[in-house]
């Protein structure tokens, strides 16, 4: 027994806007906008989140031709050149088309851009999203919390968070956590440029941190 996978006609019809492409013609879009944005992201840093945004106009368009179905949608891109770009990059650039209002507003007040001016990498990007869509009473609960652990110690009845949590909500994983090897290599490496790390010091580190066990 054989597993079907998702076809797509590549001479179907992808709206974007008012245009209308063909989805071969989509692909090689989407592929050729991809490598541009490596060339711009030093230099033309404001050009390099808009393209994210058309990225990801075109892959929800291919998407609804699937009827929406992520799985389906995975399945037909592993067939195409999308399966150049890595999976969890093809997410975000969905989700910044998605946000793309408040995605706006962030690039304006410049919390998508490091001190350097360059652009975040899209797993960062994704987490400040993730931060700024949180319930807002979570957020008043989170500053009254602040407010509360003074020098004269917690209020009563506050609850210790666990060794866990206090990891996972400090650290970049706060919203993703990686379910492989490569997905975490991917978070490491937006770490490193959100926070403009050098590469060479964060191995030595890792490495002096594997000699001590």
């Amino acid at each position: 027994m054989t597993n079907s996978v998702a076809q797509v006609n590549l001479d179907g019809k992808v709206r974007i806007g008012k245009k209308t492409y063909t989805v071969k013609d989509s692909i090689d879009h989407v592929v050729a906008n991809n490598d541009t944005i490596k060339s711009l992201a030093k230099d033309f840093a404001d050009a390099v989140i808009p393209l994210y945004r058309e990225n990801g106009n075109y892959l929800l368009a291919m998407k609804s031709m699937l009827g929406d179905s992520k799985q389906k949608f995975g399945e037909w891109i592993k067939q195409t050149d999308l399966a150049k770009i890595h999976f969890s990059d093809r997410y975000n650039m969905m989700l910044i088309a998605s946000e793309w209002k408040l995605v706006q507003e962030m690039m304006k007040s410049g919390e998508l851009f490091k001190k350097n001016g360059d652009p975040l990498g899209l797993s960062s990007i994704q987490k400040k999203i993730a931060e700024k869509k949180k319930p807002a009473e979570e957020q008043v609960e989170k500053k009254q919390g602040s407010a509360g652990n003074t020098s004269k110690g917690k209020p009563k009845g506050s609850k210790e968070p666990s060794k866990a949590e206090t990891v996972l909500k400090n650290t970049v994983f706060e919203t993703v956590v990686p379910k492989n090897e490569e997905e975490f290599a991917v978070q490491i490496m937006d770490c490193i440029e959100a926070n403009g790390f050098k590469m060479s010091d964060v191995i030595k580190e890792l490495m002096a941190l594997t000699n001590k066990k």
